[in-house]
């Protein structure tokens, strides 16, 4: 998989769990699988708990790698306010 198609994955989704899919596909499914991030990796299973945990009063708690971080605030935003 090309780091284009990582970002693109990423960004294509539209629900955590959609989200969490795409970290798994980036690690081929392994959870022990290393996500890299910009300045600690972490194992997919911790980025994937990190999605389900997460709150707009703590973004930084995922990496901005792929555009992950900023996927999850345009979720959390548009799952939680109704935009007409």
């Amino acid at each position: 998989m090309t780091e284009l198609e990582k970002y693109e994955l990423v960004n294509a989704a539209e629900t955590f769990e959609e989200l969490i899919e795409a970290v798994l596909t980036i690690t081929e499914g392994d959870l022990d699988s290393i996500f890299p991030g910009r300045n600690v990796d972490m194992t997919s299973k911790h980025i994937s708990d990190r999605i389900k945990s997460f709150t707009m009063s703590a973004p930084a708690v995922l990496t901005r790698k792929y555009g992950l971080r900023q996927q999850a605030m345009y979720i959390s935003y548009y799952t939680t306010h109704e935009c007409h």
